[in-house]
């Protein structure tokens, strides 16, 4: 099987799951209204709705099983994580950080700044090219706690979470040396070393994925003991059976059931990327009508957008906007 490396991803949700029982990672949550106080179960099971497992690293597994330089917190605000401190310059392009002293990868190994120096030099190399190296000018590590970095251009789109909510770094301890050429299917990929919240266990193919709470984990031991990604249809019907407490990317339709079960309560997420967006699309090639502009515009007008949004279960807070026609 060959696997995808990181991409790391941008939005997760794993810190609510020591505040919740059930809780969703997609746009959709579900969270159960009156937990049984005398359950005392400190392992929670995620259905995830995919039959190849390991898309998961686009998704959840860097949060699980490594950690970022920052995160943004509850308020939004920027919180230090693998980063104690950091400056930039006025143009914000250069980012000096202090990194933590007390992280460890999880075989007990301390993380330094040659881990970041190792990873930077890991995505930019011709075998691989990973997007993240893209951005990056250079990198002057100072010594094991204190390294410069320098972005091509200010991107002020991602400029809330500079220095860094979405990059993870790799231990060089254990994967410098290997095989660039091989990169994708490396042993590493199936059996991550991280110095996240979670470590890994086990992996039963297209079943299951097993984490244990780190006890090590530098900002304290997650409360949620064991975490289990279970992959399998993408339905809530396990849900509704209580075979797993929560459900990875919920569709709109089962959330309409779930809103009218006095179970669970619904929240949405509503995003920023680009590639959220739901639209309608007048489609030109198989219909020589579409092309005729003002028979998109009377389209577009014809439709009642708010109607339109109530009727496929989106937010009422989503907004809505028209295109270019």
């Amino acid at each position: 099987m060959r696997l995808r490396p990181p991409r790391n991803p941008r939005r997760l949700a794993y810190g609510a799951l020591a505040l919740t029982t059930c809780a969703g990672f997609g746009a959709i949550a579900c969270v159960k209204t009156e937990p049984d106080p005398s359950d005392e179960r400190t392992t929670m099971t995620v259905l995830y709705p995919d039959s190849d497992e390991w898309s998961i690293w686009d998704n959840e597994v860097p949060f699980l099983v490594f950690s970022t330089l920052v995160a943004l917190g509850e308020s939004g605000e920027v919180e230090g994580r693998l980063a104690r401190s950091w400056e930039h310059s006025p143009d914000y392009r250069t980012w000096t950080i202090h990194l933590r002293s007390d992280v460890l990868w999880h075989d007990g190994v301390p993380f330094t700044t040659r881990d970041v120096e190792f990873t930077v030099n890991l995505w930019k190399h011709p075998e691989t090219m990973l997007e993240e190296g893209t951005r990056i000018e250079s990198l002057v590590v100072h010594d094991d706690s204190t390294f410069t970095m320098t972005f091509h251009h200010f991107n002020v789109i991602e400029a809330q979470c500079l220095p860094g909510c979405w990059n993870t770094f790799y231990p060089k301890h254990l994967l410098e040396g290997k095989d660039l050429s091989t990169f994708r299917s490396w042993d590493f990929w199936l059996q991550p070393v991280g110095n996240g919240p979670y470590r890994y266990v086990r992996h039963i193919p297209k079943t299951l994925i097993e984490y244990e709470a780190n006890p090590y984990y530098f900002l304290g031991k997650p409360a949620i003991d064991r975490l289990i990604l279970k992959f399998g249809e993408n339905s809530i019907a396990e849900l509704l059976a209580g075979n797993v407490d929560a459900v990875n990317f919920a569709k709109e339709n089962d959330a309409l059931v779930l809103k009218s079960d006095p179970r669970f309560n619904v929240y949405r997420e509503v995003w920023d990327d680009v590639g959220a967006v739901q639209a309608i699309f007048w489609n030109q090639r198989t219909t020589p009508l579409f092309k005729d502009a003002r028979v998109r515009r009377a389209l577009t007008l014809g439709i009642d957008r708010l109607e339109l949004r109530d009727a496929i279960n989106i937010s009422e807070h989503v907004p809505v906007l028209d295109g270019v026609i």
